[in-house]
């Protein structure tokens, strides 16, 4: 005879991991809208120590009610449910604990956005209307040829001035990203940051530490900021490297070459050579999306082995 989980305690299994499979290597949702206007379900609520005699893990010391209380359940995707229990000496009741406490703590912290990192952008980037103004301003803005000896490709150039938008002035045949943009505040929502003020100029962004990401709504301004985060790093004689997350994919060290190639007129082994580079990915959550959290984890472990300092934004 099964000890099986009755339905309240299966339905705080998985309201308690945020419906998400509590592997860590997993995570994956399991329950969602179905076309009919009703829910899919994709979990399970797993027994630790098997329901019955004979199954992976049994515990005889266990009590009927022990057995089918939440303390011996977790909550798993399906492929992970039978996952466990094909392999009981490696799933062993202790590895499948910490698991289970680790996904209820990552739900709490997602509850109480803790989680989220450092800065927050603000959801508007103001434009300048362009005038006169940027006459005055030829000097500053032109970052092509700052180095002597580095220089931006042309198309990488265009990229960095492109507004994203259609814009046009009377004294000015074409408008670039530098002459409309105004440096947002970014709105701190890290307590590792408790010390500072609540908010601060983007424009100082990378003063305020090496592994920072910038969230924000979506047409919220937040490539634009990563452009000009880019040339600022640049001005400053860092060397970055600007990751667009709809092309990137999870071999960060095969495309590098690639992207210094079509960034600047250097090889791969002069910019190696300098100690002070910045990773800057825009649209993370579009190229996370498409990989699993494991692969993404990864990822922004090696991103922020490789550069001294990292900016993904999302």
């Amino acid at each position: 005879m099964r000890d099986n989980f009755t339905e309240e305690v299966k339905q705080l299994l998985a309201d308690r991991v945020g419906n998400r499979c509590s592997n860590p290597d997993c995570q994956q949702l399991t329950s969602g809208p179905r076309t009919d206007g009703k829910a899919i379900n994709l979990g399970i609520a797993a027994h630790i120590t098997a329901a019955s005699i004979g199954g992976p893990r049994y515990d005889a010391s266990l009590s009927q009610e022990d057995r089918k209380s939440i303390n011996n359940g977790i909550w798993l995707c399906h492929r992970c449910a039978a996952l466990i229990d094909k392999d009981p000496d490696k799933y062993t009741v202790d590895k499948i604990n910490k698991w289970k406490s680790e996904a209820e703590r990552l739900a709490s912290l997602e509850l109480e956005k803790k989680q989220k990192p450092e800065i927050l952008v603000t959801t508007t980037v103001t434009l300048k209307q362009p005038n006169t103004y940027l006459e005055e301003q030829d000097s500053m803005i032109e970052t092509k040829s700052l180095n002597q000896k580095i220089e931006f490709n042309n198309k990488f150039q265009e990229f960095l001035e492109d507004t994203g938008i259609k814009f046009t002035h009377r004294n000015r045949e074409n408008v670039s990203l530098n002459d409309l943009f105004v440096f947002p505040d970014l709105k701190i929502i890290n307590g590792s940051l408790e010390d500072q003020p609540k908010t601060i100029s983007s424009e100082k962004l990378l003063e305020y530490g090496k592994r920072v990401i910038i969230l924000g709504d979506e047409q919220s301004g937040k490539t634009a900021l990563a452009k000009k985060i880019f040339q600022n790093a640049f001005l400053n004689k860092s060397l970055p490297l600007f990751f667009d997350g709809v092309k990137i994919n999870s071999k960060i060290d095969a495309q590098i070459p690639n992207i210094i190639e079509d960034t600047y007129n250097i090889s791969s082994k002069e910019f190696a050579k300098n100690t002070n580079t910045i990773g800057i990915v825009d649209d993370l959550d579009i190229f996370s999306n498409r990989i699993n959290k494991t692969a993404i984890r990864k990822f922004l472990e090696r991103l922020n082995s490789i550069f001294t300092h990292t900016n993904p934004s999302c």
